[in-house]
């Protein structure tokens, strides 16, 4: 899981688990 914070001060959290391939962006749950 990865956690970002905005400029806004706001958080995105990224909840995807990096996949089995390592392309966390293109990861299917």
């Amino acid at each position: 899981m990865t956690i970002k914070k905005l400029e806004d001060g706001r958080y995105e959290v990224d909840i995807r688990p990096t996949g089995r391939n390592g392309k966390t962006d293109q990861t299917e749950i």
